[in-house]
């Protein structure tokens, strides 16, 4: 069985030079903004811009790589999943997952410096876009949006999500299916690669839509708040299984 496995969070698309080169398209995982935080600082390019220490690397490894059930906030939940209801064991997991962002959180903050930290956030912002208005509460109030604003934002987020979902829907099984008997590889690729183009003009749409809602000066800001432009290549491999 061939398996399209990315070495990113999902098959991405970078922008092209002249934009915020660290900007990440087709970004549709739902992971955490925490498990976020430990992917793009595994970037090479992340990793020299913030200056890390060989000792904050090997920190930062030990943190990515302990185990679920190893984290003692974890590991003392484990025995009320035991014969617990479905509804409850759902619950469980969830706590358990909440928790585990804490744990990714708590243990970055411990190991970086607070310019680092701060270097972090821009280059997040850098990498989500304008989008990381929908879920980051100190980026609205950074900028200052009014409650109107925040609508609008809400607005612009409803009107794509059902244009967007099915798409991404339909490439996370073209990057995880089998090839049938008259695909190549080839085919699939090129499959992939013209369905990712695709979300990404969308995604661009809707980057602009919500830079329009933004004033002049909110503008500025955000242009600040970003920091200076890192260029990030994120990686796309293919291969067989």
């Amino acid at each position: 069985m061939l398996t399209i496995l990315f070495t990113t969070l999902v098959f991405v698309s970078q922008g092209c030079a002249s934009e915020p080169s660290a900007r990440l398209y087709v970004d549709f995982s739902g992971i955490s903004q925490e498990q976020k935080e430990f992917a793009v600082i595994a970037r090479p390019e992340v990793r020299t811009d913030l200056h890390l220490t060989s000792e904050q690397l090997t920190k930062i490894a030990a943190f990515k790589h302990t185990p679920i059930k190893e984290i003692p906030a974890i590991t003392n939940m484990a025995a009320r999943s035991e014969g617990a209801a479905e509804s409850d064991r759902r619950k469980i997991v969830e706590e358990k997952l909440r928790l585990y962002d804490q744990y990714l959180l708590t243990s970055l903050s411990n190991v970086l410096t607070a310019p680092q930290a701060q270097r972090l956030r821009e280059i997040i912002w850098q990498v989500d876009g304008l989008k990381s208005l929908q879920k980051d509460h100190l980026l609205v109030s950074d900028l200052g949006l009014s409650d109107d604003q925040v609508g609008q934002v809400r607005d612009v987020s409803l009107f794509y999500e059902p244009i967007l979902n099915p798409l991404y829907r339909r490439l996370g099984r073209q990057m995880v299916a089998g090839l049938s008997a008259d695909e190549s590889l080839k085919d699939r690729t090129e499959q992939v690669q013209s369905l990712s183009d695709a979300i990404t003009i969308i995604e661009k749409e809707r980057d602009r839509d919500l830079y329009a809602i933004l004033t002049v000066a909110q503008r500025e800001k955000w242009r600040s708040l970003v920091g200076r432009p890192l260029q990030i290549q994120w990686p796309v491999e293919v291969v067989h299984e």
